[in-house]
C-alpha cells in the first residue's frame, strides 16, 4: 500500500514538475532519453523528479 501512494505522488509531482517548469522538465527528458539509450535501464518518476529539480 505504502509503495502504491509513493509511486502516485511520484507521479503527480512529475505531472506538476513538466507543467511548472517546462524548460527545465524538457531538459530531464532529453538527459533520461539519453541515458536509458546508453544504460539500458528504465528512469522512474522519482529520478525525474530529482533531475529536473537540479537543473
Amino acid at each position: 500500500m505504502e509503495d502504491e501512494v509513493e509511486n502516485s505522488f511520484d507521479r503527480v509531482m512529475a505531472e506538476h514538475m513538466a507543467q511548472r517548469y517546462v524548460a527545465a522538465f524538457t531538459c530531464a527528458q532529453h538527459v533520461i532519453t539519453y541515458v536509458a539509450k546508453q544504460t539500458q535501464r528504465q528512469v522512474n518518476d522519482n529520478e525525474k523528479i530529482y533531475l529536473t529539480m537540479h537543473l
